[in-house]
């Protein structure tokens, strides 16, 4: 019970007073409640390292280990992470609005070629257009389904909704 009411709280402290004028201790207890939003975690998915921006990102914030520095390996990686959080945070926003612009632009082409083809007759080269804009659409789509998945934590979708040892997606 005492480990329950620990986890649940902020802070947790407990002393024993002075017995004053009574032969017993009183025994005082201090309990507050952590802040309303706790910090989030670093969010992560793992297609943004197929995009150079991102690693360029992060190769450009994260320090190396610095054996020298007065503070810790742990607390140096801490650190990495704490500066990465920020960016990546606006990072990925702005990429979530640019892949939307694009993708509205992409189904905007894609009707155009569709309406602008008279009797069902493209040409080579519409064609060729056609199968870019549709791939291309594919891939941002896919991507944002990634992006959906992650937020949902759905991770079952994926590996099925067994809840078993053998599930492979669970260890």
């Amino acid at each position: 019970m005492a480990e329950q009411l620990v986890d649940r709280f902020f802070l947790v402290r407990q002393w024993v007073g002075s017995g004053g004028n009574s032969d017993h201790f009183p025994i005082f207890c201090e309990i507050k409640k952590g802040p309303i939003n706790p910090p989030s975690y670093l969010k992560y998915n793992k297609s943004w390292l197929l995009d150079d921006s991102f690693k360029s990102l992060f190769l450009d914030l994260w320090r190396p280990y610095d054996e020298n520095h007065d503070r810790t390996a742990a607390f140096q990686f801490a650190e990495n992470i704490k500066r990465l959080k920020g960016a990546v945070k606006e990072w990925a926003i702005a990429k979530r609005l640019r892949e939307d612009a694009e993708l509205k632009q992409v189904e905007a082409e894609l009707l155009q070629i569709y309406e602008g083809e008279g009797g069902g007759l493209m040409t080579l080269e519409s064609k060729e257009d056609l199968v870019r804009l549709e791939g291309r659409r594919n891939t941002l789509l896919l991507e944002k389904e990634e992006a959906w998945r992650l937020k949902s934590r759905a991770i079952w979708l994926e590996c099925g909704d067994e809840n078993t040892k053998k599930n492979p997606c669970l260890h």
